[in-house]
C-alpha cells in the first residue's frame, strides 16, 4: 500500500515537473463567497517558511551551484521547490509538507536526472532534517539525509548525506550555502 501510495506521489511530481512550462488552466469562479481559512495555518506548517523566497545556491568556494525557487502552494499546505543547476543541465522539483496525524514532514525530490528521493522528518537542533532510504545504482542501500539549517544572517546552510552503514558514518553528497536574492 505504502509503495502504491509512494508511485502515485511521485507520478504526480512528474506530471506536474512535465507540465511547468504549460500556460495554466482558466481560473474558474469559486463556489462560495465567503473565504475559507487554510487547514494548515498552525504554526507547524511554517516551519520551513524560512526557505521561501529565490536562492542563489553556492558552494563552499563559493561557486555558484544553481538557483532555487520555493514558493508556498495548495493552500499554503505544501513546499514547493524548483531546481535549476547553473552548469549541468539538471532540473528537479521537490514538494515538501507536513503530516498532522504522524506529526512529520515528508519530502520528495525528482529531476530530469531520474533521481527520486522520499524522505520525512523534522526539526532538530541541526536544522530542518529529513532521512530516508533508498537504493543505490549498485544495489546496496543508502541512507539518505538532508538538512537545512538557517543562519544568523539570512543564508541556508544545506547538506546532503547519506550512510551505508547504518548512520555509523556519514558522506557529504553535496553542501550548499542558500542566499536569498534580492526582489
Amino acid at each position: 500500500m505504502i509503495r502504491l501510495a509512494r508511485f502515485a506521489f511521485a507520478l504526480s511530481l512528474v506530471t506536474t515537473a512535465a507540465c511547468a512550462d504549460r500556460p495554466a488552466p482558466p481560473a474558474q469562479a469559486p463556489t462560495t463567497t465567503a473565504a475559507t481559512p487554510s487547514k494548515c495555518a498552525s504554526e507547524e506548517y511554517h516551519r520551513l517558511d524560512f526557505w521561501l523566497g529565490t536562492w542563489e545556491v553556492r558552494d563552499a568556494a563559493g561557486k555558484l551551484e544553481g538557483t532555487n525557487v520555493i514558493t508556498r502552494e495548495f493552500d499554503g499546505c505544501v513546499i514547493q521547490q524548483r531546481w535549476t543547476s547553473a552548469e549541468d543541465p539538471q532540473f528537479g522539483a521537490s514538494f515538501t509538507g507536513y503530516d498532522f496525524r504522524k506529526k512529520l514532514w515528508y519530502h520528495s525530490w525528482v529531476d530530469n536526472w531520474a533521481n527520486v528521493l522520499f524522505v520525512e522528518g523534522g526539526w532538530t537542533p541541526s536544522g530542518m532534517t529529513f532521512q530516508g532510504e533508498r537504493l543505490t545504482p549498485n544495489g546496496e542501500r543508502a541512507l539518505e539525509r538532508l538538512i537545512w539549517a538557517p543562519q544568523s544572517d539570512g543564508t541556508i546552510h544545506q547538506v546532503w548525506d547519506f550512510s551505508l552503514d547504518r548512520g555509523q558514518t556519514w558522506k557529504v553528497r553535496f553542501e550548499g550555502f542558500e542566499t536569498k536574492q534580492k526582489s
